[in-house]
């Protein structure tokens, strides 16, 4: 079932806690796989299964551990607004949910790509041809 909780990512060599909200799927008790990619923790990705533990206090859920991280390539960038919005990169996005992958933009410009290992999706390389090609 899918659901969306606030979860909180706890650095404990610095003491800070992070806390985001995040569509996953209830896998077991207290196992979810995740649907989106955090923005807060860049070794958290989408289609991890991790565990989380319910603080009741606040009803919100604290990040335990990666399970069993996905199977994916994850790759992310940090785009111009423009770039973002021209047709060219829609154009792309469309093409990277038809080739089976998953996309996400954040912030209007944080950008994540996953997808398959499999997969012959190579973000990288055709991010750089669409950069190249709308200058």
């Amino acid at each position: 079932m899918q659901m969306e909780l606030q979860i909180t990512f706890q650095e404990k060599e610095n003491d800070i806690a992070l806390s985001e909200t995040l569509e996953v799927t209830s896998l077991d008790s207290g196992l979810f796989r995740l649907e989106h990619s955090p923005l807060f923790n860049e070794n958290i990705h989408y289609g991890d299964i991790v565990e989380l533990e319910h603080n009741d206090d606040d009803d919100s859920w604290l990040f335990i551990r990666i399970v069993e991280p996905s199977n994916w390539h994850h790759f992310n960038r940090i785009l111009t607004k423009s770039l973002v919005h021209s047709e060219l990169f829609e154009l792309w996005l469309e093409s990277i949910t038809e080739r089976g992958g998953f996309w996400e933009v954040a912030f209007g410009g944080v950008v994540f790509i996953s997808y398959p290992r499999n997969s012959p999706i190579n973000a990288e390389v055709e991010l750089q041809e669409i950069i190249t090609n709308a200058n």
